[in-house]
């Protein structure tokens, strides 16, 4: 049996493979590149809450769901909107689902 291989650094990861200076989800982005699909499905849940129904956003791991969803919610007027964001336990992000009240 051999010794188990230790996954490299991170950071280093991210430098050598893209050039990257760090994470480039969450926090570390402030304006997110709004590509076409990220436009139109921005666009989609802001239909959705207008008209107070329900959605459903899915897609495969990895490709922007999550941030999607985060950047959406931020986008709301705090005064207006009250978001509850339901994630799995352990903190997974596999699936994300959320409620968007309007407030009296």
């Amino acid at each position: 049996m051999s010794a188990p291989i230790n996954p490299p650094d991170l950071d280093l990861a991210l430098k050598t493979l893209w050039g990257a200076s760090g994470l480039p989800f969450g926090a570390a982005v402030q304006t997110p590149y709004a590509s076409g699909t990220f436009k139109q499905t921005h666009h989609r849940l802001e239909q959705l809450v207008s008209v107070r129904a329900c959605g459903l956003l899915h897609g495969p791991n990895g490709v922007g769901k999550t941030f999607l969803v985060q950047h959406f919610l931020k986008s709301l007027p705090d005064k207006r909107y009250k978001p509850l964001v339901l994630a799995p336990p352990l903190g997974g992000v596999s699936r994300l689902e959320w409620n968007v009240e309007t407030l009296p």
